[in-house]
């Protein structure tokens, strides 16, 4: 018999367990049979990544209090520039999403690593119910951004991470999840308490699960100094005092400068290889570096 479970992750985490699809199951609230139907997505353009639905088995949130993350890849000498998320939503019946904050990471190898870029507030510009579980509408929720998301697959292609948290008047809110993982990882948490990224099997003591959500945009192929660049390596990000630039024997440095997130140009400079930060206020800048091969800009972190 299919039951949910709740369970405490972290203070105010919660995810919705469920078993394997079966035709006997009980939400709850001791109710047997809750009604499933869905509805088949279109046919992707080709520079679309998602993953599907599998019967709405599974959430994990509460979404309106935590930051959910999943994974997506860019192909190797492509250019991913991302305009339109789709996140499928578990929400109470007669309540929607109001709008979501959307968050894109570097991989550290281990969940989200540096964050890239982010845009707030997005209010959907579609919404639908695809299915029902559990007492739960599956509201799909369309997300295009009006900021210019470009993530580069380098030589050998790359891992990038989303995360969303919602703006949600109701008591529980949950991405759809899958036990069918078709990424290179399964889905993570922002642990608040610990201030950082967990993996949803570690948290929830559960089987790996990925959030259902599809990823698009327009693709092109990186030029030879675009492919150069993605090569360029800043380290530690974010850092407290000496920043490392790496690059591949084909590019030259001609200047860095940083810049405060009010166009302020900092004094600093690079010096064998390295750009000392020691100095400036902790917060939020952007490196900017002068190449033979173009200009490479980083936003980076002072703490």
């Amino acid at each position: 018999m299919k039951k949910i479970t709740l369970t405490i992750a972290s203070l105010l985490v919660a995810s919705v367990g469920f078993g394997q699809v079966s035709s006997a199951l009980e939400d709850g609230n001791g109710n047997n049979s809750p009604e499933i139907f869905m509805q088949q997505s279109p046919n992707l353009d080709p520079c679309s990544q998602s993953t599907p639905s599998n019967a709405i088995e599974n959430g994990h949130g509460n979404l309106h209090l935590l930051i959910v993350a999943n994974d997506f890849t860019v192909e190797p000498n492509e250019t991913f520039t991302v305009e339109q998320l789709k996140f499928t939503i578990l929400v109470t019946p007669g309540l929607t999403v109001e709008a979501a904050d959307l968050t894109f990471y570097e991989d550290s190898g281990n969940g989200p690593g540096a964050e890239i870029t982010s845009e707030t507030g997005i209010v959907p510009s579609n919404q639908a119910v695809v299915g029902s579980n559990f007492g739960f509408d599956a509201e799909e929720n369309v997300f295009d951004l009006s900021t210019v998301v470009e993530l580069e697959g380098g030589a050998s292609g790359a891992v990038y991470w989303v995360g969303i948290q919602i703006q949600y008047a109701g008591d529980n809110s949950y991405l759809e999840g899958t036990s069918i993982v078709d990424t290179p990882n399964e889905g993570y948490y922002f642990d608040s308490g610990t201030g950082e990224f967990v993996a949803i099997s570690v948290g929830f003591g559960s089987d790996p699960f990925d959030g259902v959500f599809e990823i698009s945009g327009d693709c092109s192929a990186l030029g030879v100094n675009d492919n150069a660049l993605s090569q360029v390596s800043i380290y530690p990000n974010p850092s407290s005092g000496i920043l490392n630039i790496e690059t591949p024997a084909s590019v030259e440095v001609n200047s860095v400068a940083v810049y405060d997130v009010l166009g302020k140009k900092s004094n600093v400079s690079l010096v064998n290889g390295q750009v000392n930060i020691s100095n400036l206020a902790n917060g939020v800048y952007i490196l900017s570096m002068d190449t033979n091969a173009g200009t490479l800009t980083q936003k980076i972190v002072k703490n």
